[in-house]
């Protein structure tokens, strides 16, 4: 996780440094508890930060 801060200012998401650290917590929580099996990691436009999501992917979406 990002030292110092821990979310987002603007989504109030969790930060992850990488894209694997987010990919293994999505892992982590599909294994040990009732998550769902749709959880991805984005890349933050906001903060530059990895974030998870359960929303799938829109291709042709634009970031902000």
């Amino acid at each position: 996780m990002v030292s110092g801060e821990e979310k987002c200012p603007v989504t109030g998401k969790r930060k992850y440094d990488t894209e694997g650290e987010a990919l293994a917590t999505a892992a982590h929580q599909i294994a040990t508890t009732q998550a769902l099996q749709a959880l991805r990691a984005y890349r933050c436009t906001w903060c530059e930060a990895w974030h998870l999501t359960k929303k799938p992917y829109k291709p042709g979406k634009m970031p902000r």
